[in-house]
């Protein structure tokens, strides 16, 4: 077989993903980056300070009729320009939104030019209109998410966060809600990335008259046996394995850039598992864990706050807020090792715990409240002094590799049967159709 033929079926999946990774992390960080409405307030005594304008209509219609009243030309500038300034927003919005959206469909467009069948000019446009109204819905989307208390659930809802607004200021919780939506949606369009850039291939690719799956003709001519088609087969399969671990790697890469929304991102959903009541008793080496994959997700939970932590003591020395992540990490790590944890539910402390933890990670600064979140966790001395047993001697390399390994065994064993159990129903049909396999001749033991 071709060395092109191998590298398109093993390299081009992995590219195709990255294309779209790229394309998908244009379309949410547009709107994340306009739908920031803070703006700078003087203050008489000529201090300055950061505030989101309220949109009322009333309120709105009242200030402006009294500005209206002092300077008219003043007034109407005013408006105009802001009214340019929202407008101009929305254009950018959507140009850029549209444009991302070209550039996450590019392997699917490709793999049909291989296919000789190129699309008209007027189904690109009308993507690109999808793709625009798609980032103005993430606009809007983003600024109803940090405005209103509630959000509506769904699988693609953004996550619903436990932030107290009377202990965090409304500009701080707007931008941290806003990291954590442009968090979450990162991470979505991580996950279906490789499932669309195998796709791509598998589009490109063509088929003999015997029905035979074999690569583009402008890739390499192979001949059209059936073991060509196996091996072509089975590079894919490589190639989709590769293109599943570049996104793993993006998604950590992700999670290093933003280690506040991952930490709060895996506390959070577990408070969420905990009101839901969601079932977790599980088999763990053939041993029954009433705490189940609650207890996984309490470690995973337990590492990524400690990662947090750890970061935030190399900018700044025994941060007090470490110390607080770091209480509350020892606190969970606790509980897990005592039987109140083979009870199957998260006791109401500890939920106030982490609910505290969320809130200060989110930026609650109020000094009454960190004391509080501090003394909840035990993290501190009677003198305020962090305790010396917090901050643990940190996991070497290899262990920690072979504890995050363990911790993703399980949930790459279904995904690898999944995967293994529909190549082998593809084959079946397959070789049915060719009639290579006659299912009429198969005989069934009695």
């Amino acid at each position: 077989m071709p060395l092109t033929v191998i590298l398109w079926a093993i390299l081009a999946p992995s590219a195709a993903v990255l294309v779209i990774f790229i394309g998908w992390s244009a379309l949410v960080r547009v709107p994340y980056y306009f739908s920031n409405l803070s703006r700078t307030s003087f203050k008489i005594n000529g201090g300055m300070a950061k505030e989101i304008p309220k949109v009322a209509l009333k309120p709105w219609l009242a200030t402006l009729r009294v500005k209206w009243k002092k300077s008219p030309f003043k007034t109407s500038i005013s408006v105009l320009s802001e009214t340019f300034f929202y407008f101009l927003a929305l254009l950018l919005t959507f140009a850029s939104c549209a444009l991302a959206t070209l550039l996450i469909i590019f392997p699917l467009s490709f793999a049909l030019s291989l296919q000789e069948l190129a699309a008209p000019l007027k189904l690109f446009r009308i993507i690109a209109l999808i793709g625009g109204l798609v980032g103005l819905l993430f606009l809007f989307q983003i600024i109803f998410y940090y405005s209103h208390r509630t959000v509506k659930k769904g699988r693609l809802a953004p996550p619903i966060i436990p932030l107290p607004r009377g202990e965090i200021g409304a500009v701080v919780r707007m931008n941290f809600l806003r990291s954590a939506y442009l968090f979450n949606r990162l991470q979505i369009g991580i996950g279906i990335s490789p499932f669309l850039g195998s796709a791509s291939i598998l589009i490109a690719s063509k088929q003999d008259a015997a029905g035979n799956l074999l690569p583009p003709d402008r890739i390499g001519n192979t001949s059209e046996n059936n073991e060509q088609s196996s091996i072509y087969l089975g590079l894919i399969l490589v190639g989709w394995a590769i293109a599943m671990a570049v996104a793993e790697i993006l998604s950590r890469l992700v999670n290093f850039r933003m280690p506040a929304q991952y930490a709060v991102a895996n506390l959070n959903k577990l408070l969420n598992w905990e009101s839901e009541n969601e079932r977790s008793a599980k088999q763990t080496l053939g041993i029954f864990d009433p705490f189940g994959s609650r207890r996984t997700q309490m470690e995973k939970s337990i590492r990524s706050t400690e990662i947090l932590a750890r970061r935030l003591d190399l900018v700044r020395n025994d941060h007090p807020v470490a110390s607080i992540i770091f209480g509350c990490a020892r606190y969970m790590r606790k509980f897990l090792t005592r039987t109140e944890s083979m009870s199957g539910k998260i006791p109401i402390e500890i939920q106030k715990a982490m609910r505290d933890t969320i809130a200060v990670i989110a930026g609650a600064s109020h000094p009454d409240f960190l004391k509080q979140a501090g003394k909840s966790v035990d993290a501190f001395e009677a003198d305020g002094t962090p305790i010396s047993s917090l901050r643990t001697k940190k996991l070497g390399r290899w262990a920690s590799l072979f504890t995050r390994f363990s911790d993703s065994t399980e949930k790459y064993a279904r995904l690898g049967n999944a995967a293994w159990t529909i190549t082998l129903l593809l084959i079946i049909i397959f070789l049915s159709i060719r009639g290579d396999l006659d299912l009429t001749k198969i005989q069934i033991q009695k």
